[in-house]
Formats: structure tokens, sequence, C-alpha cells
């Protein structure tokens, strides 16, 4: 059965919501006051359908159940969820996005977020406040000029082609490829886009893909059809290999580590015959040959 919560929990749009009695409640945004909620397999709420389709994620199923992909079955079969977007939140997306750089999703950036929101209700006004009542992290320190250089340099082109909007965002101060990608998917711009992060790393790893992160100096000049060592780049194979599918597997592989790999699962894994690096001797396998 579909899982709505765990199909917002790993998306960036989950800090624009809060679960109160069952119900994700948006706090801030497009249909601020909105909510969404899951009853058994139903999946409904007081805002506009096409909304609840983004925000609940199940506008992708139908790219999921379609395909023939082994490890995407395997994944969809573990993990019933969509892809959580908002085409709406351009703007605020970015920053829950910024502030994931080096740090812990539960830990610290659904826990800044929620302070901030309470201090702003546009992207503008996070120049306007005092961003040391939410905390004195790195992240937070930075985010007033990269927000400053988003306004300047994305703002104008955000109804460009998702290389155009790309480059922007590679543009602004602190903004690497993850970044960048991140925003594109989960803003639904690129959902082809797979945020190469330390997670994504270690999982292909284990899945015998092999790659190098993208390079923020070939990203910021060629488009990934003719950037030169495309072929090297897990990005790049990512998207050749899954498609539009590619940004959801990055989100999905972001809870099986989770749940499996931190926890040394191996032995219930359902993907260990494929696992190149497990984490225990393969020889304690169940039917092991």
């Amino acid at each position: 059965m579909y899982n709505l919560r765990l199909s917002l929990f790993p998306s960036f749009i989950y800090s624009l919501f809060i679960e109160v009695n069952g119900k994700f409640i948006k706090v801030i945004g497009w249909k601020k006051g909105c909510w969404i909620a899951q009853d058994n397999g139903k999946i409904y709420g007081n805002c506009g359908f096409s909304e609840l389709a983004y925000w609940s994620g199940t506008w992708f199923i139908k790219y999921l159940v379609n395909s023939r992909d082994e490890l995407i079955q395997s994944l969809f079969k573990l993990y019933p969820i969509g892809l959580s977007i908002s085409p709406y939140d351009k703007e605020l997306l970015f920053i829950p996005v910024f502030l994931s750089r080096a740090t812990g999703w539960e830990t610290n950036v659904l826990r800044w977020c929620r302070k901030l929101w309470d201090l702003i209700d546009t992207l503008e006004d996070v120049l306007k406040v005092d961003i040391s009542q939410v905390g004195t992290s790195f992240q937070l320190k930075q985010l007033k000029e990269s927000v400053k250089d988003f306004i300047d340099k994305v703002y104008p082109v955000l109804d460009e082609d998702a290389f155009t909007i790309r480059k922007a965002l590679l543009s602004c101060r602190w903004v690497g490829p993850k970044v960048a990608d991140a925003y594109l998917l989960f803003t639904g711009i690129d959902v082809s886009s797979s945020p190469i992060d330390i997670h994504m790393r270690r999982m292909a790893r284990r899945l015998g893909i092999n790659g190098i992160p993208p390079l923020k100096r070939m990203c910021i000049r060629y488009p990934c059809s003719s950037c030169p060592i495309r072929n090297k780049c897990l990005r790049y194979i990512l998207n050749q290999r899954y498609g539009m599918r590619a940004g959801w597997l990055q989100t999905v592989l972001y809870l099986f580590e989770r749940d499996y790999c931190k926890n040394k699962r191996c032995t219930s894994c359902p993907l260990m015959r494929k696992c190149k690096e497990p984490l225990i001797s393969k020889s304690r396998f169940p039917n092991n040959e």
C-alpha cells in the first residue's frame, strides 16, 4: 500500500509541512494552511488536485509500476512511495536544499527550517531577519549571501531550460552540483536529476555503479550531453541508465541505506546478491552458494 509519510520524509518539501493528528499541514509558501492525509490506501486533502498529486508524490507512480528495471521494481516493492515535489515553491525550496550541505536532514535541516519559517513568509524575507535566532552553523551564516545570489541570478531564468537554471544555481556562492541537482529534482524542474551526495556515492559503489561526482568547473561550462567527462560522471551514468527515475532512485536509496546498511542488516537485505561491499561476510548470507 502507498505510504504518504514515507514519500514525504526524504523530500525537501517535507520541511514545508508539519504533521498534526495524521494530517500534513503546509506551514509556508503556496497554499499555506492546506493539508494532505492518508486513510488506508486513499490520499486526500483540501488542496487542488495537482497540488495533492505533486505533494503526495502519487503523480510519479505510473513511471514506477511500468518500469522493467529489476532494481527499480525491487525498491518500489520495498518502498511503495512516489516522488514528492513542489513546482509551486521554487523560491522557498532553495532554503532547505542549501542548508543540507554537510549536515543531517533529520537532526539539523528540518529543525532549522521550522525555526526559520516562524520568522519569514518569502525567500526575500531571509535578507531582513536575524538568522542567528535560528542557529550559528556555517550553513546558516552563509544563507543570506547565497539567497541574495539566488534572487539576482536564478530568479530571472526560472522559466528557462534546466541547464540554464542549473548553471545559474552553480554561480551562487557555496552552491555545488549536489545542491543544484537537489533543487532541480524537488522543484520538479528536472526529475531525472540525481543529487550525488555521500549516501548516493556509497550506495552506487555497493551496487557496482562506478563513477565520480559531478565537478562544478565542468558542470558550469557544459550540458551533461556534451561534457567531456560525462562517461565517468555518476550523475550522467545514473541519468542514462534510469532516465526520469534517477532522482526517485537517489531518494529511495537514502531510505534504504538508513534502514539496511546503517544497521548492517545484510542477511535480510533484498539487494544482498547485488552488493559489492557487504558489511558482513557473504559466507554468512542465507543459502550462500
